[in-house]
């Protein structure tokens, strides 16, 4: 058997709402597997569920927010006996000017599984008050305002929660770039730990960092083997090959170029300083 659609005239109207929401309190989640013409977000605030959208199950709990697309069929096949949840169903074209402002169409739209993301216990608790005052708007003018409201901060909590995790992913990339072996390796390593190509690569570096891959493993060689210069009585060929260069002549090169100084009157200055 097909999963039902709802269509959008019948489910919301074609002018008379742009919006619907419902609220579920302790009872039954919809059992019935279907798919929509229009965009629908699940807001869970308390208890937990079983979503299955298409051939994938998703545990939720408290915090989590379901985004789902025109198409895109699921069903609640588990939940908790407390439970509340709101939807907020939505036509379109006003969910699309949405996500077309805060330049997120790519991140919930052109993905291959609808997105679950998680509030932290502020943002939870101030989607709870919009809603809680959704429920008692006296018109339809006001709840469509809300409703608005309600998208807007749903759209920047994603966004500040994306850019949170962008930016842990990146400082995961730039400590695991200053191992050794990683840092040894060079351009090739910080491609594979990223799972970026080099163009990718550099359209993230310029974003976080303002350099280039091939600059910034230039820094943290030369800060290295500055390090190590100065505080191990290491050769130079060592350090060199440490950091990722062959060539002594080269690392001595890129060394002075950056401090102003060869290797070797570092290291007699830093004597004399220990001394």
């Amino acid at each position: 058997m097909f999963p039902v659609v709802y269509e959008t005239a019948k489910w919301i109207g074609l002018v008379e709402k742009r919006f619907i929401f419902s609220h579920v309190l302790n009872r039954r989640l919809n059992p019935e597997e279907h798919s929509h013409e229009f965009f629908e977000i699940i807001f869970l605030f308390s208890g937990t569920a079983e979503h299955r959208v298409g051939g994938t199950v998703k545990h939720l709990e408290a915090g989590d927010i379901t985004f789902l697309r025109p198409g895109d069929t699921h069903v609640f096949i588990g939940q908790s006996e407390a439970i509340e949840l709101y939807s907020i169903s939505v036509v379109s074209d006003e969910i699309l000017r949405f996500l077309k402002t805060y330049h997120l169409e790519a991140q919930l739209i052109y993905v291959q599984d609808p997105v679950v993301f998680t509030l932290n216990p502020s943002q939870l608790a101030g989607m709870l008050m919009l809603f809680r005052k959704l429920e008692f708007s006296p018109s339809q003018q006001e709840r469509d305002s809300l409703m608005r409201v309600i998208l807007g901060t749903m759209m920047q909590d994603f966004l500040l929660l994306s850019l949170e995790q962008e930016r842990n992913w990146f400082e995961n990339i730039m400590l695991r770039m200053k191992q050794p072996i990683n840092m040894a390796e060079g351009v090739t390593a910080m491609m594979r730990i990223a799972n970026l190509s080099h163009a990718q690569l550099c359209r993230v570096m310029k974003k976080h960092k303002l350099q280039t891959p091939v600059s910034y493993v230039k820094e943290i060689r030369l800060s290295t083997a500055h390090e190590l210069i100065q505080n191990t009585a290491m050769s130079f060929e060592d350090i060199a090959l440490k950091v990722g260069y062959s060539s002594l002549s080269h690392f001595s090169s890129a060394f002075k170029a950056r401090y102003g100084i060869t290797p070797g009157v570092l290291r007699k200055n830093s004597e004399k300083y220990l001394l």
